[in-house]
């Protein structure tokens, strides 16, 4: 285990059944969380067959990884590229448990021919794209941080001499939907373990999502539910299902989820018309 910018560890899963196998898996804790918090992604397999961990350590603006057959080593330093001079459309679909991002770029130079590689390593399948709307107004063009959402696919196009990369992106609901659990978990058959939030903050960890809260009803803190999670049961049936026990709802802005507790007499954020 080791702390380069969150809690990273390695471990071994022996599986003796058909195919048995002893394969590294890692995972990591939700960023601006503690340790005690105990929430971390849910456990990715490395691709290596071995009886034995991996070493982790990291210094300066690298990670390294080693055992006896090998050296790994990974950039620490976040990288961004600006695509913003190459818009040529943005269709962005939100509803409420679902958000949907579609970017067309100007290609007409090939500069997006490689996806993934040299100046372009950091634009490929699983990147976070973050689209921050703005206007040209008096003070010159202004922006105000949007959403994140994670690139699912991309398409290159070309007709009538134009050639554009198309982004096809979902947001965090698409990572809870896509989750499947591995094993059962249960909680609270015999004391009170977890609360409803507090078990959604673990399902969301498993897709790195950390739970927020803006407001809150009690129910949410201090119902503690015999509640069982199924292999393969889906990230959004889990949630839906501790949701229904409270009135709070769930909104999602890139990596965060946060709680809310609607009541008439809150403040409207948003009107139209007179």
């Amino acid at each position: 285990m080791d702390k380069p910018d969150v809690y990273r560890c390695f471990f071994i899963e022996r599986f003796t059944g058909t195919e048995a196998y002893n394969r590294p898996f890692w995972s990591h804790s939700v960023p601006d969380t503690s340790f005690i918090d105990n929430l971390w992604h849910e456990p990715v397999p490395f691709n290596l067959s071995s009886e034995y961990g991996l070493a982790i350590a990291h210094h300066g603006d690298y990670c390294w990884l080693s055992n006896p057959s090998g050296v790994w080593r990974a950039k620490l330093t976040e990288e961004s590229l600006d695509l913003t001079a190459d818009v040529l459309s943005v269709r962005q679909e939100l509803t409420k448990g679902a958000g949907r991002l579609i970017v067309e770029l100007n290609n007409n130079e090939g500069q997006y021919a490689s996806l993934g590689e040299g100046e372009l390593e950091v634009l490929d399948i699983g990147c976070q794209l973050e689209v921050s709307p703005g206007y040209t107004t008096s003070q010159g063009n202004e922006i105000s941080s949007g959403l994140a959402f994670g690139v699912d696919a991309y398409e290159h196009t070309s007709s009538g001499g134009k050639a554009s990369l198309i982004l096809y992106a979902s947001d965090g609901w698409n990572l809870i939907e896509n989750w499947r659990a591995r094993h059962q978990f249960r909680w609270n058959k015999g004391s009170d373990e977890m609360s409803v939030k507090a078990l959604l903050a673990f399902v969301l960890a498993r897709v790195g999502i950390k739970l927020e809260v803006k407001s809150q009803s009690s129910v949410i803190t201090s119902y503690y539910p015999d509640f069982t999670i199924h292999p393969n049961n889906r990230g959004d049936i889990v949630t839906g299902k501790l949701l229904s026990f409270t009135p709070d709802v769930v909104f999602i802005e890139g990596n965060k989820a946060y709680v809310v507790n609607p009541g008439s007499s809150d403040n409207s954020v948003y009107s139209y018309g007179s």
